[in-house]
């Protein structure tokens, strides 16, 4: 593989199930179109190994070990497809608490390193209202968060790549924290964004990262019809804020060319980067 100012990203758009070797076939037939496309890049969605039931005891069965079962596969895919993968996330065992495990994303290389694993710092909340169709649910009933110190950055030949997880998009800080102190040209956003805030927040709050942090984003989203149904529109926007490639529904993938000369000029037209610090 060479690599030059350019990047051929991919995200992958699934409509995952309670079963694991049915979610991890179907995400391999997508990866391997995607390198057959071109893709040095393929980002997965978010727990798109498992999407079921969250009741206690399901949970404890599904979470897994990092390096793991499944975490060991993603690293098989990466050699095998000769490509960077941003593995979505998964439900990674926490010692501390069974039944909530930690929601937790990880980046391979082309040689089956993991090269960084960021743990799902905000977790969803969404309280019920007279005129929406769509429940309640809090995360924390069945998830940890993690902490700052499970911020994460990959390092690529392109760039830092700033790790986060579908909620997290509402939460600048996050972002401006791996763009301005640790110099990210990438982000990823897996997600499982619903359908309800997805029609109103999902594109307005990805270019809001992307043009405030100069970057491009990769958010790869699940897509259901079923409640709580996902929103899909996985997409990549460059760091002017532009979609260059979406998926609105269905299972499948999209992908662009991203130019890091282009990334360069607009920090040097508009230097927001070098202009004070707002992360927290």
């Amino acid at each position: 593989m060479s690599f030059t100012q350019t990047l051929r990203a991919a995200v992958v758009q699934m409509t995952p199930g309670d079963r694991k070797s049915l979610n991890l076939e179907r995400a391999e037939y997508w990866i391997d179109q995607a390198a057959h496309a071109g893709a040095q890049l393929v980002c997965l969605p978010e727990t798109f190994v498992y999407s079921g039931s969250h009741r206690s005891e399901h949970m404890q069965n599904v979470a897994e070990t990092v390096p793991g079962y499944s975490s060991r596969i993603f690293s098989q895919w990466a050699r095998h497809y000769n490509i960077y993968l941003a593995a979505g996330s998964l439900f990674e065992t926490n010692p501390d608490d069974a039944a909530r495990p930690f929601n937790t994303s990880l980046v391979f290389s082309p040689e089956g390193e993991c090269l960084a694993k960021y743990r799902k710092n905000h977790l969803f909340c969404f309280q019920e209202q007279p005129e929406s169709s769509q429940k309640a649910l809090s995360e924390a009933d069945y998830q940890s968060p993690g902490s700052k110190q499970d911020r994460a950055v990959a390092e690529t030949p392109w760039g830092g790549m700033g790790l986060s997880i579908c909620y997290d998009l509402r939460f600048p800080a996050l972002y401006q924290y791996y763009s301005r102190e640790m110099g990210a040209t990438l982000l990823t956003v897996p997600s499982k964004f619903l359908k309800t805030t997805g029609e109103a927040h999902w594109l307005p709050l990805l270019q809001a990262r992307a043009i405030e942090n100069q970057c491009f984003v990769l958010a790869a989203n699940a897509y259901s019809e079923h409640q709580p149904a996902n929103y899909g529109h996985s997409m990549i926007l460059d760091p002017w804020g532009k979609v260059l490639a979406s998926l609105e529904t269905g299972e499948g993938f999209c992908f662009a060319d991203l130019d890091f000369k282009a990334l360069k000029q607009i920090r040097q037209r508009l230097p927001v980067l070098q202009t004070g610090n707002e992360n927290g």
